[in-house]
């Protein structure tokens, strides 16, 4: 017979190692095994619970141990404390095994940095502190403080619960207070504070579910060094007041990368897409649909790199350059009014989204070459001298090109060709060297629904440069060979070199 199609049954299970962790949460990971009565299901069991063992992030090592019974220990009295015992059968066919757990927890607190950059203007660094498992029930905690080179500040909490009352999906509590200052792009800074309920799908990659209310106030922040006329443009100060945003989010991430997720060296992909409703049945100031979504997919060329992976350098040393594609695409457009829709003009209904609802470059990493918020709709200069205009807190000027306003749909593609570094040592710890190219656009609201207007306005660069993926972030030092820009873009110039850190990448 078939040793899968054994009939067995758990008698007994012991947990061992849990000195924080409460039996009930382990076992709620192991009732597919409970109810197996075959050691193959019994062993498909186990591999589910070890997966949302593994998804719960507060152990880090888990073991199972199945030890057969024997037919006199059946009428044996088990008085052991460290027995728990879960069903008893009347079932003579059955033979029973014990089921023995081993944990190792992790610690109660950690400790993780952030850091992003676009190697000119701006850099942002935070600071993560998590609390795993302090209750005993498998909740995780954080609370992150950042900051960055323009005075931007974040402040955040959340708390999350896995299988919050035994529902398939964990639940998360967050709120948090932040300043976001975008006076050098776009003539205006932000306060926001923020409250919010999530319903995650256990195990890391899948389904969120966000309920979000915000509070922020708009300011402008720009004006004139001969008076105190504001000098921000008609359209960035009709969007500078207070304003509530109450909206519902979804999301979806599927995630195959392994190992340092930042440089991958096996054949992976990354999706994620999202989507997000403000406004609805006219709750807050803003009604508007926004949708978004990223790919990237990594593939080796000629075969697969470290497909026989072991600790020996030499096996994970290959010249088989690592071909990467990457796509990014956002939208975002106005809601119709649920009450008076009729009587709204289209100026009424573009209004309904604020400079700050809208889509902007977001790091150098996601279109190399230009700089955050370097592309897309601008106002028009406000003077001819920019030393004529200064931050109200600071002596520096404004962009000379005219504020960034955001756009209503953004387009980002690129492809990559990475060779290993010639130091097999460096090469193991994720450096690369990179050829790359990639293109993007940014439209606004009137001009984003044809084609044409994507075409003959396209941005696009070419360059090659060094890879370094961080256990935080990815590093990238990159030498401009062309570039295809516009008049008021923020680009930088060719046969130069130029740099950016972040998390996020095309």
């Amino acid at each position: 017979m078939n040793l899968n199609e054994k009939n067995v049954s758990i008698r007994y299970v012991r947990i061992n190692g849990n000195d924080r962790t409460r039996n009930y949460v382990i076992e709620k990971e192991l009732q597919q095994a409970y109810k197996a009565r075959t050691l193959g299901t019994v062993i498909a069991g186990l591999e589910e619970a070890m997966f949302g063992l593994q998804g719960l992030d507060i152990f880090e090592e888990i073991h199972f141990e199945i030890d057969d019974v024997d037919d006199d220990d059946n009428n044996t009295d088990n008085n052991n404390d460290n027995a728990n015992p879960f069903h008893s059968l009347n079932t003579e066919d059955l033979n029973q095994i014990d089921l023995i757990v081993v944990v190792k927890e992790k610690r109660r607190f950690g400790l993780k940095m952030m850091l992003e950059s676009d190697g000119h203007t701006s850099a942002e660094s935070t600071a993560t502190m998590n609390l795993r498992n302090v209750l005993g029930s498998a909740e995780n905690g954080q609370v992150s403080i950042g900051t960055d080179t323009n005075f931007s500040s974040i402040l955040q909490g959340n708390v999350t619960w896995p299988r919050f009352y035994n529902f398939p999906c964990s639940m998360k509590i967050f709120g948090k207070d932040t300043t976001n200052q975008h006076w050098r792009t776009s003539g205006y800074n932000e306060n926001v504070k923020s409250l919010g309920l999530s319903f995650l799908q256990h195990g890391g990659d899948g389904w969120s579910l966000t309920f979000q209310d915000d509070q922020r106030d708009i300011v402008p922040t720009t004006i004139l060094k001969s008076n105190t006329i504001l000098a921000a443009t008609k359209a960035i100060a009709n969007d500078c007041q207070p304003t509530r945003k109450a909206s519902v989010k979804l999301n979806y991430t599927k995630d195959t990368r392994s190992g340092n997720k930042f440089v991958p060296r096996n054949k992976s992909y990354l999706f994620q897409t999202a989507m997000e409703l403000a406004g609805l049945g006219n709750t807050g100031d803003v009604q508007f649909a926004k949708a978004g979504g990223l790919f990237q997919y990594w593939i080796p060329l000629f075969g697969e790199s470290g497909r026989n992976n072991t600790n020996d350098l030499s096996s994970t040393f290959t010249w088989l350059p690592m071909l990467t594609f990457g796509l990014s695409a956002e939208i975002v457009t106005p809601l119709p009014n649920m009450i008076n829709d009729i009587t709204n003009t289209t100026k009424q209904q573009q209004n309904r989204i604020r400079i700050n609802d809208r889509v902007f470059l977001n790091n150098e990493l996601m279109l190399r070459g230009f700089q955050r918020r370097g592309i897309g709709p601008r106002a028009d200069k406000l003077t001819t001298n920019p030393t004529d205009l200064l931050h109200s807190d600071s002596k520096q000027p404004p962009a000379k090109a005219g504020f960034a306003l955001g756009a209503n749909g953004q387009f980002l593609a690129s492809a990559r060709l990475e060779f290993p570094f010639p130091i097999p040592a460096l090469h193991h710890a994720g450096c690369r060297l990179h050829l790359f190219t990639n293109c993007g656009n940014s439209l606004p609201l009137q001009e984003m629904y044809k084609l044409s207007n994507w075409k003959k306005s396209m941005r696009a660069t070419a360059g090659a440069g060094f890879v370094f993926g961080l256990p935080i972030c990815r590093l990238e030092i990159n030498y401009m060979l062309w570039s295809k820009k516009f008049q008021g873009d923020q680009c930088s110039d060719i046969k130069q070199w130029k740099w950016g850190i972040s998390a996020t990448f095309l």
